[in-house]
């Protein structure tokens, strides 16, 4: 068995139970803060979270999450939000009633991220929140189908939401149900 890696090399969990002070090098990646204990500690590189955890077995207990709040009150560079309805990791508490989520590995996907469910809530929390960011989302974009420009010439002049008539928002809409456009 080959030790040399370790041999000589404390271990993060050598460093909660110790209180040893390493010098460390934080810096951003994503929506997460990635922080460098040196090659002195195993394992080197961790990854902390908006929800102050890490990703490793240690998670809030963890002396990376001390160093991104000392970084952060320190005036440091934070991390940016991502966007609505997206996940990268679990939400420190359920947005919606703040209670405390878990891992639903059945509502995760690419474009939502991780998915989670609230200890009160259940997955309807988590849907509650996906709606609000759609509502949102659409609130905030007014174009249906964007506009294309290259170079100051417009491609494709877009669409916009105001302009699509549905029977919902049509003025001339028969109460009886009779529509002359078919």
């Amino acid at each position: 068995m080959n030790t040399s890696i370790t041999e000589g090399t404390p271990n993060i969990l050598d460093l909660v139970q110790t209180g040893v002070d390493t010098p460390t090098t934080i810096t951003v990646d994503g929506y997460f803060y990635l922080v460098d204990f040196g090659e002195n500690v195993h394992p080197r590189v961790h990854r902390v979270g908006k929800n102050g955890k890490c990703t490793c077995y240690l998670g809030q207990h963890c002396p990376a999450v001390d160093e991104v709040a000392d970084h952060l009150e320190d005036g440091g560079e934070r991390s940016p939000y991502p966007p609505a309805g997206y996940y990268p990791m679990l939400p420190a508490c359920c947005p919606i009633c703040g209670a405390d989520v878990q891992l639903d590995t059945t509502l995760s996907s690419r474009k939502r991220g991780v998915g989670w469910r609230c200890a009160n809530g259940g997955s309807l929390h988590y849907w509650q929140r996906m709606t609000d960011a759609l509502r949102i989302s659409r609130e905030t974009n007014s174009w249906a189908i964007p506009p294309v420009v290259d170079d100051d010439w417009i491609v494709y002049p877009g669409v916009h939401r105001d302009g699509i008539v549905t029977d919902a928002n049509n003025p001339y809409t028969f109460r009886d149900g009779y529509n002359p456009n078919f």
